[in-house]
């Protein structure tokens, strides 16, 4: 599992608890399994609670409202679409001549966007 080493600053064996949590979400949930990012959302939550209780947290917040951050994993990245298609709008709505320049640039907001939604 890639970009765990943070989660060993704030835990003390902090790797080997996220890569349990991580670990075992990926047989709790075999259709997402683990994808880059998730790290993230279980590291923060382990330097507050147990593994156990990281575990079912991480399930609640992919897997029920208002969350429902599984979407965002999937393998047909979904919920990262339509995270940019709103995205998209706000940035269009709020920065109407940044939103035109990019637009006449070619430059699309998943090229900057992605990796930020997905961490």
């Amino acid at each position: 599992i890639a970009d765990v080493n943070a989660a060993e600053k704030f835990i003390p064996d902090g790797l080997a608890s996220l890569r349990r949590v991580l670990y075992a979400y990926s047989i709790y949930d075999n259709e997402v399994g683990y994808c880059q990012g998730m790290n993230f959302l279980a590291a923060m939550f382990l330097t507050f609670l147990s593994e156990e209780e990281s575990f079912w947290l991480l399930v609640v917040v992919m897997n029920e409202e208002p969350y429902s951050m599984r979407d965002l994993f999937a393998e047909d990245m979904a919920g990262v679409r339509e995270t940019l298609y709103v995205a998209d709008k706000i940035f269009q709505k709020f920065l109407p001549k940044l939103h035109k320049h990019m637009e006449k640039e070619h430059v699309n907001i998943s090229m900057f966007a992605t990796q930020g939604i997905m961490t």
